[in-house]
């Protein structure tokens, strides 16, 4: 999704970079679960959209112990976790939050920032304000 994301805001700024984010993501991993017949799926504690991101219970705990594992000096690019429940595989991995995102999900925005956020909330009636420490996995 990253060369999606940084051709967006090359080509048509914030405003096309939070479409691809709020739209075209979940529908990468709708697309990716058809062809693998795998169930990927992008989730946050701090999830914008509460309809597509937002983590059933195990996952939420997976996530927490996720950002424990990096507070203690673990890079996210090796943390993950599998494990078996009730015959169901289930794999984890913690996606580090890159600059690219800070762009959109920090505690202070750019007043672009701002006016596109609140555009598409319009339209995503399921967005969240998401605010995401640079040091969080996602």
């Amino acid at each position: 999704m990253k060369p999606q994301l940084k051709k967006a805001l090359s080509e048509g700024g914030v405003n096309q970079a939070m479409k691809v984010c709020s739209v075209k993501a979940p529908q990468i991993a709708k697309n990716l679960s058809e062809q693998t017949q795998w169930q990927i799926k992008r989730v946050s504690l701090k999830a914008r959209n509460k309809k597509t991101a937002q983590p059933e219970r195990l996952k939420a705990l997976v996530l927490n112990d996720f950002n424990q594992r990096q507070s203690r000096g673990e890079s996210a690019k090796t943390i993950a976790k599998s494990e078996i429940i009730n015959d169901d595989f289930r794999f984890m991995k913690a996606q580090g939050v890159a600059a690219l995102c800070l762009t959109c999900h920090r505690t202070e925005l750019a007043s672009k920032t701002k006016k596109a956020l609140t555009k598409i909330k319009r339209v995503i009636k399921s967005l969240e304000d998401s605010v995401i420490a640079s040091a969080k996995c996602r």
